[in-house]
């Protein structure tokens, strides 16, 4: 059975939409991951109580799901880089939005993906809640901590590497696309605790609505340069 060629993004907009449902299903992921922590904990203390517990999945069912979640997100990370191939090959489209800042700063793929995530709650907050949630520690906000751990950290490593994307040094905040709220310093918590926000001019580039610029102007609201110019 052949499957239809794959379509270019019809707008910056259909190329979000589908990123907003691969991060639904990383926030999903995530989650998995903490309650299978949970599970083999109270499963190896032998608490009888919590076997019990109505509504709480065993390890072995975690797991599964874990399983399955990976191989969905991997699906659907594989079909998206596919449609961007697509669509940068076809020059009668103009480029997207994601793809100018990456190529007007020299963003890496990860530094892309930051952007992403912090997209979402500039759309609306009851959108964000729906997607990202179920994050430990979600307050309405994406914290540097859960940009981290959305980017996949799991290794010290891991959590080493992708913090010093936060770095008042680093592309992101050097180049004017993210700030953070309530920095006291760059170590420790004071930096994966802090929000992070994307720019005003970073989400209208990353929607392909330069009009969202007016929002920060309107009475009422501060204007972008007199303030960290963030768009939610």
């Amino acid at each position: 059975m052949s499957h239809a060629p794959l379509a270019p993004f019809d707008s910056d907009a259909d190329y979000i939409q589908e990123e907003v449902a691969a991060a639904k299903v990383v926030a999903a992921k995530l989650e998995a991951e903490r309650k299978l922590r949970e599970a083999l904990r109270d499963e190896a203390e032998g608490d009888a109580p919590w076997l019990h517990r109505s509504g709480r999945a065993t390890s072995r069912v975690l797991q599964g799901r874990m399983l399955a979640l990976g191989t969905k997100l991997a699906e659907m990370r594989s079909r998206t880089d596919a449609r961007m191939e697509v669509h940068r090959a076809d020059l009668s489209r103009p480029a997207l939005g994601i793809d100018r800042l990456s190529r007007q700063y020299g963003l890496t793929a990860e530094e892309r993906l930051v952007l992403v995530f912090l997209t979402i709650p500039c759309i609306g907050r009851e959108l964000a809640d729906d997607v990202l949630g179920s994050l430990p520690c979600y307050f309405n906000g994406l914290s540097v901590g859960n940009l981290i751990q959305l980017a996949g950290a799991t290794a010290v490593v891991d959590w080493l590497r992708l913090r010093r994307l936060f770095h008042a040094g680093a592309s992101l905040r050097r180049h004017g696309l993210v700030f953070l709220n309530q920095v006291n310093g760059e170590v420790g918590p004071d930096l994966v605790t802090a929000e992070a926000k994307l720019s005003v001019r970073a989400f209208c580039t990353i929607v392909g609505d330069p009009g969202i610029m007016t929002e920060a102007e309107l009475p009422g609201r501060t204007s972008p340069s007199d303030d960290d110019g963030s768009a939610s």
